[in-house]
C-alpha cells in the first residue's frame, strides 16, 4: 500500500507544480519569441507566435485534466485511508472541491469513468488509524520565518526612502517615509514579540495562545480548512469548544506547509481515541 503523504508528494508534483512549470516555460518561450518579431516579420511567424500565446494558457490546463483522472484512480487505488487522502488532495489543491464546476473539464475514457465508479465504494469503509510514530507527543508552530522578512524589507525600503528625501530636500516626502518607518516598526514589532509557540497539539489536546488548552475530550469537529472567502485567503484551524468555533490563522505559522495540519490533527485526534475509547 502508497501511504497517504506519498500520493499527496505526488499529486502535488504531477497536478500542481507541472501545470505551472508548462505555463512560465510557454511564457518565457512567448516572450523570448516576441524580442525577434518585427513589423516586417513574415505573417506565419506572427500567427505561430499568437498560437504559442493560446497554447501558454491552454496547455496546462488541458495537462491538468487529463492527467487528474489517472492520478485519482492510482492514488486511491493505492491508498488504504481514502478518506484522509480526498480530505488532504483538496487541502493540498490537488483536486477542486467536491462540488466545483471544474469537474466538468476532466477528461477521461470511459473505462477510466467506470474506474472512478468502482473506488467510490472505498468510501463506504472508515480509515484505518495508523500511528505515525515519527510524531513527538506534542508538535510546536511559532511564527513562520518567511511572515517576518516582509516587514523588515519594507521597513529598510521605508528608512533607505527617508534617507535619500532628505538628501534630495524633499519635505512632503520626509514626512511620508517617516509615517512608513513608524508603521513599519509597528509591524516588525509585532512579528517578533511572541517568540514561543502560538499553537501546540498534542496527545492531551490543543493550546493556543489566544484561546488557551483545550482537551480533546471537549473539541468537536477539528478540521484544516480554506478560507477562500476572505481576502487574503488562508488555511485555517478551526475546531469547537463549550458551542463556540475557534479558528486559528495557520498562514502565520506554516505558509504554504499549512495543509499537513490536517494529517496531525488527525494522529492526535485518533491517538486520543485509542487511549480513552
Amino acid at each position: 500500500m502508497v501511504t497517504v503523504d506519498r500520493a499527496i508528494q505526488k499529486g502535488r508534483i504531477q497536478l500542481f507544480w507541472m501545470p505551472r512549470v508548462i505555463l512560465v516555460s510557454l511564457l518565457a518561450l512567448t516572450f523570448a519569441g516576441s524580442e525577434f518579431i518585427g513589423a516586417d516579420s513574415p505573417l506565419w511567424i506572427k500567427l505561430g507566435l499568437l498560437a504559442l500565446f493560446v497554447l501558454t494558457f491552454t496547455l496546462p490546463l488541458l495537462y491538468y485534466f487529463l492527467m487528474l483522472p489517472r492520478w485519482r484512480i492510482w492514488a486511491f487505488s493505492e491508498v488504504r485511508n481514502v478518506h484522509e487522502l480526498k480530505s488532504r488532495a483538496q487541502l493540498a489543491k490537488i483536486f477542486p472541491p467536491e462540488k466545483s464546476f471544474l469537474w466538468r473539464f476532466e477528461i477521461k475514457s470511459a473505462a477510466q469513468t467506470n474506474a472512478i465508479k468502482t473506488l467510490e465504494d472505498r468510501f463506504r469503509q472508515p480509515d484505518i488509524f495508523e500511528d505515525d510514530y515519527s510524531m513527538p507527543y506534542q508538535i510546536e508552530y511559532k511564527a513562520c520565518r518567511s511572515g517576518k522578512i516582509l516587514p523588515v524589507v519594507l521597513l529598510i525600503g521605508f528608512m533607505a526612502f527617508g534617507l535619500y528625501s532628505i538628501i534630495d530636500s524633499n519635505a512632503v516626502a520626509v514626512v511620508a517615509s517617516l509615517f512608513g518607518v513608524a508603521i513599519g516598526i509597528v509591524c516588525v514589532a509585532d512579528k517578533f514579540k511572541a517568540t514561543g509557540p502560538q499553537l501546540t497539539i498534542s496527545n492531551d489536546g490543543i493550546t493556543a495562545l489566544k484561546h488557551g488548552f483545550h482537551p480533546w475530550a471537549d473539541i468537536r469537529n477539528e478540521q484544516v480548512i480554506w478560507r477562500s472567502t476572505v481576502d487574503p485567503a488562508y488555511y485555517a484551524l478551526s475546531y469547537e469548544v463549550n458551542g463556540e468555533t475557534v479558528d486559528i490563522d495557520l498562514s502565520e505559522l506554516l505558509g504554504s506547509k499549512s495543509y499537513m495540519v490536517d494529517h496531525v490533527i488527525r494522529t492526535y485526534r485518533s491517538r486520543y481515541r485509542q487511549m480513552h475509547g
